[in-house]
């Protein structure tokens, strides 16, 4: 089965894609053909992550922005049901 299009995947299903990737890499069992491809889909796979990433730390920067225009840092508590 082909896996989907890295820009059609939402962050959590584009990091486990990664981690099959990496675990395939790992394997040792891919030629060096296979290897190149799986690599290449992983990079893809990476840089969306961290666009998506860079895109929700703006947004939460955005949120968290005082009256007085500077960003206030506030440590993140994930609460049990998050964890």
């Amino acid at each position: 089965m082909k896996p989907e299009q890295p820009s059609a995947l939402l962050f959590e299903d584009a990091m486990r894609e990664l981690e099959a990737r990496v675990r395939e890499l790992e394997g040792g069992n891919l030629t060096l053909d296979q290897s190149i491809a799986v690599f290449e889909a992983g990079t893809q796979l990476a840089r969306q992550c961290e666009m998506r990433l860079a895109e929700a730390k703006g947004k939460v920067e955005i949120l968290l922005k005082q009256a007085n225009g500077e960003v206030a840092a506030e440590p993140f508590t994930a609460t049990e049901s998050e964890r």
